[in-house]
């Protein structure tokens, strides 16, 4: 098969020589006998199948350009060491995953484009469906291959009979089949981050259609781009965008389908054409030991702070309206509460009250607004309330919404025990959340919905469309969770809107306090906020912005692991405080199961009650530890973290125990506690349930409550941290005798090591800091250091000079302080913006950059002031007879 790329000029495809060659031989002996052919084969396919494939290759052709062994040999070899390369047509990207972008895929006349028109010729007569849910709202065909079209059919069977082989031999990836799919996105239009990551899928691709003679390429202001996201150390994507594929007429897009491989198409926002695509997957067999129809397991993300109602003193009557205050008014708002698990109570601050936190939120310049992710969930501002000054109108409204008053007026409204004898440990959160366009929240995992919770829901600069929240009842949420993080055509999907599992649409409104009993298992999303959308409420800075005011009232935590966590590693973390500030913070992850090479457990018959346990080996450890590590909130800070995990492992694996390598078991920490230590990482402590417990579980494997001891656990993370800090010194002592020493703080002797060696390796830092920041500065000529970065540094200096002596003399805390200043001085002053911006941005640069974009504005104001010029010296000389006549 041959055909005309678009220098004109003909070439032979690889992929049509090993296919058609046989069909060419009998196409010319057909034109020479002028009788019909027939197969050599013994067995002919049918005549229908014949003449399809026939034309299907005459149709459409890949560019021969792809199959050429210089490509093919350059693309492979790039693709195995993960390389980035480009070329004629090509372009190969290592970051943020690997992806392949060919252009001018399929050989046509550039400037004709005839095979990519009769496509989209032919996209005007396929039925659409439209596809909306939390994640997208777009177009979309059935599967290609059940599409009676010419030209979609012949390219159907070039990407399985041609790209799919093409593309094992690049990837070196085994692939089995091609799915396929037209897409359709108008002005609005968007899908949001996803990853792909579904059953069998090994490379994603896209074909772009925009065959249209003055709209071949698209831009910035056109949206639909393909927008890639970076992945973080536990898999989970973060803002902002990597990188942007926009649309072009003949581009094919090929994509590494993993853990890391998140993007999303961005809003459409042209009006004048549609976001034209062929896009779907080649799929291959899975790795061994999974499951075809699972998806990975997502990383829970419980980073929602729960405390309880601030002892700060509130008069309600002084902020909300009298008349939801009156009793009777409270009877029936607890009334409808009951019966429709919400209500809406408008006008529910006082008028002087709302519009001085609008004006606050509006005028004041200070505040802090960072953005909140990951971005697979959700993208909004949130407000740092700590930020705040002690005295005004935002800080008071944190006051009231978590105060015990206004506890009480959430207990009178709906009888939750929030308040009195009942109420064992209510606990709320709060956040003042910020959206502009491009701002949404999408379902989550199930764990997240897994507690009853009372929903407080206040808008402020309320504006229409920004801010819709939508509740979904819990078999919505299932069967929409199969398959909405990624949309494909050849799965049966139920959309969100088709049997109607909306419970409730929150409607943004003014001043309006909306009330939502959110029972365990109901689930909810905001939803995304349109470009096209119009905002007219804008403040001083330009921006319309709308301020959604979220709190969350629970009964009592079920997980009192914080205070656990910080009765017991507490003390022994405010011993070396001197030294490290220390942190904690806990989080809950339902549903973990140990996944990784060699990770999963071998029962091994015995004499319990189970009459089984579960055998971990030594060696799988380590990949345990990376396992979990995904799914841990780490990514909440930037600081060093040290894990301290606790797992409660299911009574179908339970109990789990240690082996060693020579196939002994470990030595148990207690009963029901196995443990491992990973040094500069932290530790694991399983936690297996009672034995009968599982014994009720294997009798009707119904779910039962499992109590995790703190006397058992406790210790162990206790000894783990010592031995983590370098605390346990196993070296015996002259003319002395060790006791167990029964206090939860290290010994005096122990705080003095470790605070002597961390000094040390502070003084280290700081110096090694500073002479990296010496040699970094004399290679820079006629270099300004401001005020503050030479006060830095001339700071980190006498610290360090006074840390080594008070060393010298012995005084450990004093030098432990002291080399912390240095330290962080050191830091700050080596990774000061001035110093960046001199190394990569000198004034060489400024000067060649600033100057083309001034000089255009300073000519029109040169000859303005010579044309003011002009006229005052032609008044000048027309005054001048006047004065001598006079």
């Amino acid at each position: 098969m041959s055909a005309k790329t678009g220098e004109g000029k003909s070439a032979n495809t690889k992929a049509s020589e090993m296919s058609t060659e046989k069909g060419e031989q009998r196409a010319e002996e057909k034109s020479e006998a002028g009788s019909s052919q027939e197969d050599d084969n013994t067995h002919p396919p049918s005549p229908k199948r014949s003449r399809r494939c026939e034309t299907n290759t005459e149709l459409v052709s890949i560019n021969g350009g792809f199959f050429e062994d210089e490509f093919r040999e350059q693309f492979k070899s790039a693709w195995q060491s993960k390389e980035a390369m480009s070329g004629t047509n090509f372009e190969l990207k290592k970051e943020p995953f690997q992806l392949a972008v060919l252009q001018n895929f399929l050989q046509e006349d550039a400037d004709r484009a005839e095979a990519t028109k009769r496509l989209e010729k032919e996209f005007g007569t396929v039925d659409w469906k439209r596809k909306q849910m939390d994640l997208y709202e777009f177009y979309q065909t059935n599967d290609l291959c059940s599409l009676q079209r010419d030209y979609l059919q012949a390219f159907y069977t070039v990407l399985k009979e041609q790209m799919m082989p093409l593309v094992e031999e690049l990837t070196g990836i085994k692939l089995t089949h091609v799915s396929a799919s037209c897409s359709m996105y108008n002005a609005g239009d968007y899908l949001l981050v996803h990853d792909d990551l579904l059953s069998d899928r090994r490379i994603a691709y896209v074909f772009y259609l925009s065959p249209w003679d003055c709209h071949r390429q698209w831009t910035e202001s056109n949206g639909g781009a393909l927008e890639l996201f970076k992945a973080d150390g536990n898999q989970l994507p973060v803002f902002p965008v990597t990188d942007k594929i926009f649309p072009r007429n003949n581009q094919l897009v090929l994509f590494h389908v993993c853990e890391k491989s998140f993007h999303q198409v961005s809003e459409v926002t042209t009006f004048e054409y549609p976001r034209l695509t062929i896009n779907g997957w080649f799929h291959g067999p899975v790795a061994d030991g999974s499951n075809s129809t699972s998806q990975r397991t997502p990383s829970v993300i419980i980073d929602t702070h729960y405390f309880g109602p601030r002892k700060t003193e509130i008069d309600l009557s002084g902020w909300i309206n009298d008349v939801y205050l009156v009793d009777e008014v409270k009877q029936n708002v607890q009334k409808k509460v009951e019966m429709f698990s919400e209500v809406s109570l408008e006008e529910f601050l006082i008028p002087a009250r709302f519009e001085a936190l609008l004006n606050s939120l509006t005028n004041e310049a200070n505040l802090e607004w960072t953005i909140k992710g990951p971005a697979h969930l959700r993208k909004y501002e949130v407000l740092n309330f700590k930020s705040l000054p002690e005295f005004g109108p935002l800080a008071e409204l944190y006051d009231l919404f978590t105060s015990r008053a206004m506890f009480r007026l959430m207990y009178e409204y709906t009888e939750l025990d929030l308040y009195g004898k009942k109420a064992k440990k209510p606990k709320c959160a709060i956040e003042l959340q910020r959206w502009e366009r491009g701002c949404y929240t999408v379902l989550g995992d199930s764990s997240s919905y897994a507690d009853s919770t009372l929903d407080i829901t206040f808008y402020l600069n309320a504006q229409e469309n920004v801010g819709v929240i939508t509740y979904l009842v819990p078999e919505g949420e299932q069967a929409g969770d199969k398959q909405h993080d990624q949309p494909s055509s050849s799965s049966k999907q139920t959309e969100c809107y088709e049997d109607d599992p909306v419970l409730l649409t929150l409607l943004p409104k003014d001043n309006v306090l909306n009330v939502v009993y959110r029972a365990e298992g109901t689930t909810k999303f905001t939803k995304y906020v349109s470009h096209n959308t119009y905002l007219e409420k804008a403040g001083s800075s330009g921006h319309a912005y709308t301020y959604i005011l979220v709190c969350s009232y629970k009964e009592c935590d079920p997980h009192l692991c914080y205070n656990r966590f910080y009765n017991y590693i507490g003390p022994f973390l405010n011993e070396l405080a001197g030294i490290t500030n220390f942190t904690i913070k806990t989080q809950w992850i339902y549903q973990v199961g140990l996944e990784g090479v060699g990770a999963q457990p071998k029962q091994v018959p015995d004499d319990s009650k189970t009459r089984r346990h579960y055998a971990l080996a030594e060696d799988s450890l380590p990949h345990i530890i990376t396992s979990l590590e995904k799914k841990l909130g780490t990514q909440i800070t930037d600081n060093p973290c040290v894990h301290l995990v606790v797992y409660v492992p299911p009574c179908a694996q339970a109990p789990l125990k240690i082996y060693r390598k020579d196939g002994q078991r470990a030595s148990p920490m207690s009963a029901n506690v196995e443990a491992f230590t990973s040094a500069k990482w932290g530790g694991i402590v399983f936690a297996n349930p009672a034995e009968t417990t599982c014994m009720r579980y294997m009798e009707d494997e119904q779910f039962s409550d499992v109590y995790v001891h703190a006397q058992e656990v406790m210790p162990v993370l206790l000894y783990q941290l010592r031995k983590i800090f370098d605390l346990e010194n196993n070296a015996p002592l002259l003319d002395t005798t060790l006791v167990p020493y029964n206090s939860i703080e290290p010994r005096a002797w122990e705080v003095d090591t470790f605070i002597r060696t961390n000094t040390i390796y502070l003084v280290h830092s700081a110096t090694t800091t500073l002479q990296s920041l010496i040699q970094l500065l004399g290679g820079i000529e006629y270099i300004v250091i401001n005020d503050e970065v030479g006060a830095a540094i001339q700071n980190a200096y006498r610290k360090v000079v006074e840390a080594k002596r008070q060393l010298a003399r012995g005084n450990l805390q004093q030098a432990a302080s002291l080399a912390r200043e240095a330290y962080t001085s050191a830091e700050r002053a080596f990774f000061d913006p001035s110093l960046l911006a001199l190394l990569y941005f000198p004034n060489e640069q400024k000067y060649a950059i600033y100057i083309p974009l001034f000089l255009p504005i300073m000519i029109p104001v040169v000859f303005s002031f010579n044309t003011i010029l002009k006229y005052v010296r032609k008044r000048q000389s027309s005054n001048q007879p006047k004065t001598k006549e006079e």
